[in-house]
């Protein structure tokens, strides 16, 4: 089984980055993969609230200042969600404004530090860790700062997330016009809460990366409590069909490696 790290990225806020971190996860860890999920989005940290289970014993932003290992920082997930085949660990951002503050305040030369240890937690997650992770998914800051560049720096794989109103869609197409040619990885296009009438065949013109799929807005989706919206929606709903259509997708993306 191949191993890879996926960078979950958008142009900007909103767009349902970290619901896809979580979703995604916990439907191939329900295919047999071992996951992690890192937040890596410091000015925003929100994993947390998609699991019960969301204390541990220290944060990743303590890991990546030296504070800590990352066995204190993962906490397994696999039992709050009755996953029976593979196993699902997340990686939680501390949400403390000041700890936030911090952490943002750090100067090009502490950020290429940062870098240096997320390069070390991704080897560590994929070959030392037990068990070792397949699939480290990175929930990683919008837009076009150093932690962003840090995330899409270290991954195999990109997914751009966007709404596809007209200022997400001019964003969005200058990264993957500017920024993301010069990465190494795949890098894929996934819409995500697009109103009816969205034009998706001009969408598929427009941009030469590949669309894993075009999600619709549900507010059913929205007003759930803060948990995995796989667990509660009916499994033939329409988003439940299209999370597991791009988790066949990135399955053959991992069988790859």
């Amino acid at each position: 089984m191949g191993k890879i790290t996926i960078a979950i990225h958008s142009y900007k806020g909103g767009t349902g980055k970290t619901t896809m971190c979580a979703n995604l996860g916990y439907l191939l860890a329900n295919r047999g993969y071992n996951i992690c999920i890192a937040d890596l989005d410091f000015r925003a940290p929100s994993l947390h609230v998609f699991f019960k289970h969301r204390h541990p014993r220290a944060y990743i932003t303590d890991y990546l200042e030296d504070k800590t290992g990352l066995n204190s920082v993962l906490l397994d997930q696999t039992k709050n969600l009755n996953i029976t085949k593979g196993r699902l660990f997340t990686a939680f951002s501390n949400p403390n404004p000041s700890e936030i503050t911090k952490l943002l305040s750090k100067d090009k030369k502490a950020q290429m530090k940062v870098l240096k240890k997320l390069i070390e937690m991704n080897q560590f997650l994929h070959d030392k860790f037990v068990p070792n992770i397949d699939v480290i998914f990175l929930d990683s800051s919008p837009g076009l700062m150093y932690d962003s560049i840090n995330s899409l720096t270290i991954a195999d794989v990109a997914i751009l997330i966007m709404r596809g109103d007209n200022l997400d869609t001019q964003g969005s197409t200058l990264l993957l016009n500017d920024i993301y040619t010069k990465i190494d990885g795949k890098v894929y296009v996934l819409l995500n809460k697009v109103q009816k009438d969205f034009n998706i065949a001009r969408a598929r013109s427009k941009f030469k990366q590949d669309i894993l799929n075009v999600i619709p807005c549900y507010c059913e989706i929205q007003n759930h409590d803060a948990l995995i919206a796989s667990l509660k929606l009916p499994k033939n709903h329409h988003f439940n069909n299209c999370l597991n259509d791009v988790v066949s997708k990135l399955e053959k993306e991992i069988k790859k490696r």
